[in-house]
């Protein structure tokens, strides 16, 4: 995706970051699965007389996964000339994530 269109020492720099790219899309889609069937707030009780209502930790930690997706995703996007292919292939992959694609 990256050949042709950035550099090879910048796309060397990167392939670290391709590969952690698609880990963080295999736990958002996971975690999306997971979350479905779950509301955003959860109550909590911890027993010291304190209860009432929070986020549920579950969409807590995916908003945090997909923030560092979505950076990387730019990241690699910002090295491309606009315009390109490789760059709409990486923003679809991005909006895929993003609605359940």
């Amino acid at each position: 995706m990256t050949k042709d269109v950035i550099p090879d020492d910048k796309r060397t720099a990167i392939m670290p970051l391709m590969s952690n790219i698609a880990f963080l899309k295999v736990k958002l889609d996971q975690a999306r699965v997971e979350l479905m069937g779950e509301s955003i707030f959860t109550e909590y009780d911890n027993g010291g007389g304190q209860s009432g209502v929070r986020e549920h930790p579950g969409f807590s930690a995916y908003n945090k996964l997909f923030t560092t997706f979505s950076r990387g995703i730019k990241q690699i996007t910002d090295m491309m000339p606009s315009g390109s292919t490789s760059a709409d292939a990486l923003m679809d992959y991005l909006n895929e994530t993003r609605f359940g694609g």
